[in-house]
């Protein structure tokens, strides 16, 4: 089994923290400010952006942290002035991620040009200029990767200020995917097995992809902020909550759960996931699949917790997607998949996410084809992952919308325990209103069959977050008939495996 204090938990966070407003800074101030956040977060994270309420509220009662406002950015690089080797400075906007590279590995605050005189002033000295001393991402990385973490890689486009303030304090190469495919791939070779590739890509599928193929996993999170600060706090216990059984025995039924999307993007989480979904003032209205990335019981332990001390009985929350972090499962280098599937069990375990996890890939990687490599890779890939013991089915995702025409619904039972493709999902296009697509929807889920020994018996539904909000999802359940029941995944999972008699794969379910 893997040692979890050797994922993601590289810093400390100390007892106090002084907080910085940032909601005013220039792109450029706002690169000072990760940077020296970053750089002070390599002995100790001591410092906030603009850190939500919520987020800041749960330190104080889960840590005792104490809070203390500074006052301006210059103020703060004054006070933390001894934590600072000197500074790299860049003249152009698009070397943030040489300067950033570079001052993760030797200390330094990264200032523009046209900031460098205020830093001056505080008697800082350049040590290094992107573009001159360092010529591109690329050289930054190989002159500084004697003192890198392989743990780590960043992507970053440079017109975006978030995420850096990690990148640095655990010592991350940083790039963009704009970037020479050759030059990239030596950074994953050089990286350890199962690092994680944090902030994203320019194309999903090409990036997760390319990561998976080299055995790296995604962590979502180019527009997070303050996870320096997060992921120094020590985890804690996370459990959830008993949920409602709704189980209908002896009855003819149909069984529907619900599973919100992109719960593996760590940005909506510590940026405020709660604002259209877990902060609706009608949730625990109806059983309700929640994602979570379980790599946050060491990213960011206080917002699971957060999150269980405040479920209803109706709220469950499963791991999303592929396990730990976001990665294609049959892409992994055969050697890895078990490891991978060992370390997501033990994060799930931790994070008490212990009954279901879904797995993300793409159909010509998994079933589209039908072709023996494609089931050979899914029959590999659920073996891995119901092999442990935190794990007691799942869901896949397949393609566009996740539940593409061509794979209607699938099951594949591995040690007895289901993993179930996406039969429908609310997400679509804009040929037609909400209100239309859920009418259509709700008779057509309304037609399956009321039979729970089969498989055709149930529907998982995903819900595509950016899209479908909460409260228009309660309201699609009302025009459900009665003998449509809607439970929770973990009830799901369970009501299958007691229930389901013909426990052989089926890739294509009966409309």
């Amino acid at each position: 089994m893997s040692n979890l204090s050797e994922h993601f938990h590289l810093l400390k966070t100390g007892h106090t923290v002084y907080n910085l407003d940032t909601t005013c800074f220039s792109g450029e101030e706002l690169h000072v400010a990760t940077s020296l956040q970053g750089v002070v977060a390599q002995k100790e994270a001591q410092i906030s952006l603009s850190i939500p309420e919520d987020w800041k509220n749960a330190m104080i009662s889960m840590y005792g942290t104490e809070f203390i406002q500074l006052e301006g950015l210059w103020e703060a690089v004054e006070k933390f002035k001894p934590f600072l080797n000197g500074i790299v400075t860049y003249s152009d906007a698009s070397q943030i991620n040489i300067a950033a590279t570079v001052a993760g590995a030797y200390g330094y605050l990264t200032v523009s040009k046209e900031l460098l005189p205020e830093a001056i002033k505080l008697g800082l000295k350049v040590k290094a200029e992107a573009g001159v001393d360092y010529i591109s991402e690329y050289d930054a990385f190989k002159k500084c990767k004697h003192l890198l973490c392989g743990k780590f890689v960043c992507h970053q486009i440079p017109s975006n200020p978030a995420l850096r303030d990690l990148a640095i304090a655990v010592k991350a190469p940083i790039y963009t995917s704009s970037e020479s495919k050759d030059e990239l791939l030596e950074i994953y070779d050089w990286a350890e097995d199962l690092g994680a590739v944090i902030g994203w890509y320019y194309d999903e599928v090409a990036g997760v992809g390319l990561s998976s193929q080299h055995g790296l996993m995604t962590l979502p999170s180019d527009h997070a902020y303050n996870l320096s600060l997060f992921s120094g706090l020590e985890p804690r216990e996370q459990k959830q909550k008993p949920i409602k059984r709704l189980e209908r025995p002896g009855e003819k039924v149909h069984y529907v759960t619900f599973l919100l999307s992109d719960g593996d993007n760590l940005q909506v989480h510590t940026n405020n996931y709660r604002l259209h979904n877990f902060a609706s003032k009608r949730r625990g209205e109806i059983p309700y699949g929640f994602t979570t990335s379980p790599s946050m019981y060491n990213m960011a332990p206080i917002i699971n917790s957060y999150y269980y001390e405040r479920e209803t009985e109706n709220d469950d929350f499963l791991a999303a997607v592929s396990g730990v972090g976001y990665c294609n499962p049959a892409l992994l280098p055969k050697d890895l998949l078990l490891k991978y599937a060992e370390l997501s069990g033990e994060f799930m375990g931790k994070s008490d996410i212990v009954n279901t996890v879904l797995l993300m890939d793409t159909p010509e990687h998994m079933l589209i084809d039908q072709n023996e490599h494609s089931i050979n890779n899914l029959y590999d890939i659920t073996a891995a992952f119901s092999a442990q013991p935190q794990i007691e089915g799942g869901f896949m995702y397949f393609g566009g919308y996740y539940c593409p025409d061509l794979v209607p619904g699938c099951v594949f039972w591995n040690n007895g325990k289901p993993f179930n493709g996406i039969r429908e999902t609310l997400w679509h296009g804009s040929d037609i209103s909400k209100e239309e697509y859920c009418k259509n929807l709700a008779n057509k889920i309304n037609s399956y069959p009321k039979n729970p020994s089969v498989i055709e018996g149930y529907t998982a539904i995903n819900v595509q977050y950016w899209q479908y909000y909460y409260d228009k999802v309660a309201d699609f359940v009302k025009l459900f008939d009665k003998d449509v029941v809607v439970v929770t995944p973990r009830e799901f999972i369970d009501i299958m495996k007691r229930n389901v008699s013909d426990k052989t794969t089926k890739l294509y379910l009966d409309k």
